[in-house]
């Protein structure tokens, strides 16, 4: 009787101990699975930190050359005024001096006891003359740039009268332009 008391008590224990078993593999089974999600958060974790670090780095790079131009464009915009303020200095001395020199042309003009300046002064500039001039000014001051050789090519044609022909009313034509059209110079 006892060996079979024992035999079932041994059938129980070898049944506890397969369950038990089961049981701390099926635990290691789910702790398992557990630790390999844990690793896999983790790396996403770690993967997603050098990401952010990586863009906080690109930004903090952006934001320093933003700084820099930043800089510089206040000196950009410092030289600027003050080339301004030196700019508008120099025209404002250029007008004064401007109205002095007519001032003193004028006077030395109006008090003058001499015919000849007086006739002089009160003659019409030859159109000629006057066309020259214009033409002067524009060749120096086109595009606020000089331009060393600037001639006559850049006029339109013009009728010129012509001192080798025998007859003084005949005119001849000098194309000085290709262009026909008329620029006012």
């Amino acid at each position: 009787m006892f060996q079979t008391i024992k035999d079932k008590f041994a059938m129980v224990a070898i049944a506890l101990l397969t369950i038990a078993v089961i049981a701390s593999g099926a635990m290691w089974a789910v702790t398992a699975g557990q630790l390999s999600t844990a690793n896999t958060n983790l790396t996403n974790a770690i993967a997603a930190k050098t990401l952010l670090q990586t863009d906080l780095n690109n930004a903090t790079v952006a934001l320093k050359a933003a700084e820099i131009e930043k800089d510089r464009l206040r000196l950009d915009a410092a030289l600027t005024a003050k080339t301004l303020t030196v700019r508008e200095q120099e025209r404002n001395k250029v007008a004064t001096v401007l109205q002095e020199t007519k001032a003193k042309a004028t006077a030395v003009i109006e008090g003058s006891t001499d015919e000849a300046i007086k006739k002089w002064a009160n003659s019409g500039v030859p159109y000629e003359l006057n066309q020259l001039l214009k033409h002067a000014a524009y060749c120096a001051n086109r595009n606020s740039q000089y331009d060393a050789i600037c001639h006559a090519a850049t006029r339109t044609v013009e009728l010129l009268p012509s001192a080798r022909l025998q007859r003084q009313d005949k005119q001849r034509f000098i194309p000085l332009r290709a262009s026909t059209e008329r620029r006012n110079c």
